[in-house]
C-alpha cells in the first residue's frame, strides 16, 4: 500500500521517489506567483481578513506589509471602513487602499520586486526605520514555534524592519 501510494503521489509531482522512500519536491525558498497566491485558500484568507478588522481602531497608524492575506484585510476594510493612516510596502495595497474613504496612505517606495507588487531595499527599509506605528499587519511564509521563515533573504529582512517599526504586530 505504502509502494503503491508513493507511486501516485509520484506521478502527481507530489514528491520524488528515492531509495527506501521518497522526497518533497518543495523547497522552502519557493514561492507562488502573487496571482497564483491571492486564489490559494480564497475563503480562509477572506475570514482571516475580517477577524483581523477587530484589531485595528480608528485613528491608528497601521503597515499593511505585502501579502495576499494582509490584501484581504484590505478588502475587508473596504467594506467596513475605519478612518486610519495606512503605510504600506505594496502596490496593490496602496492601490485598493485609496479606493477607502477615511484612509490616509503612505508608501515605502523603493524597487518593485520581480512578479509581484512589493516594494523593497534599501529605500523601503529606511522609512520603517523612521517611523513608528501603532499596529502591523504581516503575512509569512511559515511558522515553526516562534521562528518566522520567508522565501528569501530580501523578504525576511523587509519583514524584520516592518517588526521594528510597529507597537504591536499581528501575523496573519
Amino acid at each position: 500500500t505504502v509502494r503503491r501510494d508513493l507511486q501516485m503521489l509520484s506521478e502527481n509531482g507530489l514528491l520524488k521517489r528515492s531509495y527506501g522512500g521518497a522526497v518533497s519536491v518543495e523547497y522552502t525558498t519557493h514561492e507562488p506567483l502573487f496571482s497564483e497566491r491571492l486564489h490559494q485558500n480564497r475563503e480562509e484568507k477572506i475570514a482571516i481578513g475580517r477577524y483581523a478588522l477587530q484589531f485595528i481602531e480608528p485613528g491608528q497608524s497601521v503597515i499593511f506589509d505585502s501579502s495576499s492575506t494582509v490584501l484581504a484585510v484590505v478588502e475587508a476594510l473596504r467594506e467596513n471602513p475605519i478612518p486610519i493612516s495606512a503605510v504600506t510596502n505594496d502596490l496593490k495595497v496602496a492601490t485598493e487602499l485609496t479606493s477607502i474613504p477615511g484612509i490616509e496612505i503612505l508608501v515605502t517606495g523603493g524597487e518593485i520586486r520581480t512578479g509581484s507588487f512589493t516594494l523593497w531595499g534599501t529605500y523601503a527599509q529606511a522609512l520603517f526605520k523612521n517611523i513608528h506605528a501603532d499596529l502591523a499587519l504581516i503575512g509569512i511564509h511559515a511558522i515553526t514555534d516562534t521562528t518566522l521563515s520567508e522565501t528569501s533573504i530580501r523578504v525576511a529582512t523587509m519583514k524584520q524592519a516592518i517588526l521594528g517599526a510597529a507597537h504591536r504586530v499581528i501575523l496573519l
